[in-house]
């Protein structure tokens, strides 16, 4: 799971469905958590969080066609290029376990960006666009 803070100071949560490993590298599958919040949620409560994947906004905004995207193939494209931490996102401590249908988002359905594309959208969805 990945925490990341819109410009808000709200939270925006990420889980990892998991790892895609091909034969130019791997990225990780990111699911955007159900979740807008002012603090981290306990453990137990990330455990209930529902993914976000039924084409609507999972942070109570408006969706048009272009950014209806739920899943997220994220990579580094140039060694330049930011990693997740240095854009803000934080990895959270403890372990999910995969959930039910964690396979069908394979790289075929999800959204390609990079890690400061991914920032953008997670702004955009939180609405400090």
């Amino acid at each position: 799971m990945l925490a990341y803070r819109v410009s808000s100071g709200r939270l925006v949560l990420l889980r990892v469905s998991h790892i895609d490993d091909d034969r130019v590298g791997c990225a990780p599958i990111l699911t955007l958590v159900r979740y807008l919040g002012d603090a981290l949620p306990s453990q137990q409560e990330i455990d209930r969080l529902p993914d976000a994947v039924d084409g609507s906004c999972p942070l109570g905004i408006p969706i048009d066609g272009v950014m209806n995207a739920m899943v997220f193939r994220v990579a580094v494209h140039r060694k330049k290029d930011p990693d997740y931490r240095a854009l803000g996102f934080e990895p959270l401590a403890g372990v999910l376990q995969p959930r039910p249908g964690d396979e069908r988002f394979d790289s075929l359905l999800c959204s390609y960006t990079h890690w400061e594309g991914l920032a953008s959208i997670m702004e955009w969805y939180a609405g400090c666009h």
